[in-house]
């Protein structure tokens, strides 16, 4: 290999690192490419206990990319806890330090780029800090909120979560201010690994440096001045957060050709995975990914609460019977009966007696309880003659 195809080889690496993206467990992907949506709930790439590696349409026009988080913690009207019975993770919940506190007990609470704290200890770790300042905000809210009250303004924080008008709305905001900045970065794309090894071919490195560097600097400068000016439209709170959008579209040509990754993966991120689910997923496998997250909601893993802590049980099980009830109202309003996603399997062999609700496993008669999910109880298989 020659140090041409040596440096060309280093600089298409580069560019996929920024493809590249990590994901907290309990996050899922929604990914855009030539047949439509997709969804991953764990990374294809690599794993540990506390996310997943995903990765991004690497060629132009880049595709669709969303993260969609949720609320991550059960809150209830005595307080709030900060993990979730959810788990349809197939690896389980991630590794996290639960703690419940009541509303009164909360004094003080600030952001720290990812980091947020209460009463000046570490309560939880963001993957973005926009998602920090908007969960901070909302334990604000709902403290200083009037006790007799603090119930009903809980269910509308979960409500606003599965508000599919709303995520249609963003989804149009996202698209139209996204078009230059979708035009531009395809012409930064085509200048880095086009044009550039072509110039290099034909004339030689010096002659076209002089004028690819400074063309460069212009194309990625009015592309950081785009993006930012699309990241205002979308989420002008994010100060900070676009600043370092903007010195790192303009230094970094690769971060360049992938801008509009940051701006279209923390958009969705505060909506129910299943309410993103419903508007992005078409077809059966809209009606699959309902019907496992309503499974896992409806029968999560065990133990439902890390802590054996009376509220923080009673907060962790209203805050999912709360969502449950919205996810069976946003299914209805996209043509899906709820009433399928309890429905038994039908029997894959016929020694298989039982399954499990949640994940759907079917044991024999030998079983009683489904490891897999933390000991859940085993349902009867329904019988021939009741199929």
């Amino acid at each position: 290999m020659t140090d041409r195809q040596s440096l060309f080889a280093v600089l298409v690496v580069v560019y996929l690192t920024e493809c590249l993206l990590w994901v907290r467990r309990g996050g899922v992907v929604f990914r855009r490419g030539i047949s439509g949506w997709t969804v991953q709930v764990e990374g294809e790439l690599a794993r540990n206990d506390r996310g997943d590696l995903h990765w991004a349409w690497p060629l132009p026009p880049f595709g669709g990319l969303a993260v969609s988080y949720g609320i991550p913690f059960s809150l209830g009207p005595k307080g709030f806890l900060n993990a979730s019975g959810a788990a349809f993770h197939p690896s389980g919940r991630s590794l996290q330090t639960a703690a419940f506190l009541a509303w009164e007990e909360v004094r003080k609470v600030e952001t720290e780029g990812r980091a947020l704290k209460v009463n000046g200890a570490g309560f939880w770790r963001s993957d973005s800090p926009l998602e920090s300042l908007r969960l901070g905000k909302l334990i604000q809210e709902l403290r200083k909120a009037d006790p007799s009250k603090r119930g009903d303004a809980i269910r509308e924080v979960i409500r606003k979560s599965f508000d599919l008008g709303m995520i249609r709305s963003r989804i149009q905001a996202l698209e139209s201010a996204l078009g230059p900045v979708r035009q531009l970065s395809m012409a930064v794309a085509a200048l880095v690994f086009v044009a550039t090894p072509l110039a290099v071919t034909l004339s030689g490195w010096f002659p076209t440096l002089y004028i690819v560097v400074p063309l460069l600097f212009v194309m990625t400068g009015l592309l950081a001045r785009l993006a930012g000016k699309a990241h205002r439209a979308l989420q002008p709170e994010a100060e900070d957060e676009r600043f370092r959008l903007l010195m790192t579209l303009f230094l970094s040509p690769a971060a360049a050709i992938r801008a509009m990754d940051p701006l279209q993966r923390t958009l969705l991120e505060e909506f129910h995975p299943a309410a993103l689910g419903c508007v992005l997923l078409e077809g059966e496998a809209r009606r699959r990914f309902l019907s496992q997250v309503w499974r896992d909601l409806r029968f999560p893993r065990l133990p439902e609460c890390p802590l054996e802590l009376k509220e923080a049980v009673e907060t962790e099980r209203l805050h999912r019977e709360v969502t449950i009830g919205f996810l069976e109202e946003a299914a209805r309003s996209v043509g899906i009966d709820p009433s399928y996603f309890g429905r038994a399997p039908q029997s894959s062999d016929p020694s298989h007696v039982r399954y499990c609700p949640r994940c759907e496993s079917q044991f024999t008669a030998s079983a009683s309880v489904c490891r897999e999910c933390g000991g859940r109880a085993l349902i009867d298989l329904p019988s021939s003659a009741q199929k």
